[in-house]
This record gives structure tokens, sequence and C-alpha cells, in this order.
């Protein structure tokens, strides 16, 4: 985790990004797991949701292709 940079202010990397956000949920939902069995209450899950049809994983190739830099 980025914690000195969480919104990714001082330089973006869309997986970067998405990587760090599923990181978030995974410790979230460790956390949340610890405090519910204290609690006796149910267990907690969390998975990733698989693959999605969008332009994230090509956005970053596509942007650096047109740079003129």
């Amino acid at each position: 985790m980025h914690f000195d940079d969480p919104q990714f202010e001082k330089s973006y990397a869309p997986m970067s990004a998405y990587g760090q956000s599923k990181l978030a949920v995974l410790l979230f939902a460790r956390e949340l797991d610890r405090r519910s069995r204290e609690a006796g209450w149910a267990s907690v899950h969390a998975a990733h949701p698989g693959l999605t049809k969008t332009n994230l994983q090509i956005s970053g190739h596509r942007t650096a292709a047109k740079s003129p830099h």
C-alpha cells in the first residue's frame, strides 16, 4: 500500500491504482473478519471479481503509444 500517496496524486498508473484498490479491499475484509470472529459473528470473505470487459488493461499502452514524448 502506498500510504504516502493513496490517491496517486504524485504519479498515476492505472494498473497500480487498480492493484492497490484490490489490496485495500482484501485488507479491509481481513480486518473485518478478525473483528467479526472476536464478536462471535459470521466470518467475512473477499474474492477477486475476475476480468471484466473494460479498457483499463489497455489504456496505459494506448496512451503511451500516442504520447509525443
